[in-house]
């Protein structure tokens, strides 16, 4: 098929392009990606604006993103259907859902996270007219992908476990691998009390330890156990969880440390506040396994965003914290700051101090 024969279809109007789509759309899949791409470039220069050929754009691109999609040719299949101006063709809400979001699907692929959301943002207003079940998770997990590939772990988290608890229609493995992406953003996520609430939903659910039987997963558990229980992670016990994680979960973050560092280390802070009433920062950094500086920077960083409730006393060198020992999970019960407590107590030593004083001085007397 060559330019002029697209051209003339063109010429001859709507339904002339449309049967030329049709007749496109059958051949054979190099021969159609070569026909798409001569008539879509014809459609271009004669229409730059939104095309009245709708309907017949919208099934040639989609003829053409299925074909590289098949190839792997994701960018190219991804590019092919962005192109599409939807607003010019009246699709179904579903239909036109389904192509934002596969479009959204391949661009993930290839790790654009801020394409993937454009198009998944543009899915969002018409999912309150979708019925179709299964479009709708897909919608669901693409945009907790969406949020995952944007760092936003402790909110895709939330999305992942929350597709995973769907019941009717799925397969209960992919449901499980569902619940190892929550385990893991949960892992990765800012230490504070959003993470405590997630921590806690997920490790009370008694798939938790099904976990184990899936390769990528195995290690999950074990840490997200650790992390609700406040008890301090050692770099050796990450070595299987971090194996497992995705690039963008593994790249640096603020501060020069990658996400699994930076979350284990705002962890550990929080494990030593269950810990210690006290401790000096020379020990504190000991712990974190960084500088004395690198710890005191992380600690008022999570002070300063009410993530962390402590005192650094930077002339004698100790952080102490304001809460008591946290019970299971970090819920702690509130209790009176320390220096509150270090008041009354150095009061009650007063009042000791002085009844003896008063007893010595009656017996002398």
């Amino acid at each position: 098929m060559d330019l002029a024969t697209v051209v003339t279809a063109l010429a001859q109007g709507r339904n002339a392009f449309a049967a030329l789509v049709e007749r496109i759309v059958l051949l054979p899949p190099e021969q159609l990606l070569a026909a798409g791409q001569i008539a879509l470039s014809a459609l271009s220069a004669r229409n730059p604006t939104p095309s009245t050929h709708g309907a017949a754009e919208f099934k040639l691109r989609s003829k053409l993103f299925d074909v590289l999609l098949a190839q792997e040719e994701f960018f190219e299949a991804a590019s092919t259907m962005a192109a599409m101006h939807m607003e010019s063709v009246q699709l179904p809400p579903e239909q036109a859902a389904d192509a934002y979001i596969k479009v959204a699907e391949t661009y993930l692929e290839l790790d654009e996270a801020v394409d993937a959301e454009v198009f998944a943002n543009k899915a969002s207003p018409l999912m309150a007219d979708v019925s179709d079940r299964s479009l709708e998770l897909r919608y669901r997990t693409t945009y907790a992908r969406v949020l995952d590939a944007n760092r936003k772990f402790l909110d895709a988290a939330t999305r992942y476990y929350d597709v995973s608890k769907v019941s009717e229609g799925v397969d209960p493995d992919d449901l499980l691998l569902l619940l190892g992406r929550a385990v893991t953003c949960a892992c990765l996520g800012r230490a504070g009390p959003q993470r405590t609430r997630i921590l806690a939903q997920i490790f009370r659910d008694e798939r938790l330890q099904s976990l184990e039987t899936l390769e990528d997963y195995r290690d999950h558990a074990a840490v997200l156990a650790k992390m609700y229980k406040g008890q301090l992670i050692r770099r050796h016990e990450l070595e299987g969880f971090t194996a497992s994680l995705l690039d963008h979960q593994k790249a640096i973050c603020e501060g020069g440390f990658t996400y699994p560092e930076r979350a284990i280390m705002e962890h550990n802070i929080e494990a030593c506040g269950k810990i210690y009433e006290c401790i000096a920062l020379g020990e504190f950094a000991t712990i974190l396994g960084v500088t004395g500086s690198v710890a005191e920077g992380i600690a008022a960083k999570m002070i300063s965003q009410g993530r962390l409730s402590a005192v650094i006393d930077q002339v004698d060198g100790f952080l102490t914290f304001e809460a008591s020992r946290a019970g299971v999970g970090g819920a702690a019960a509130k209790s009176p700051g320390v220096f509150t407590q270090w008041d009354e107590k150095l009061t009650n030593v007063c009042r000791l101090v002085n009844t003896i004083v008063e007893d010595v001085a009656g017996r002398i007397d």
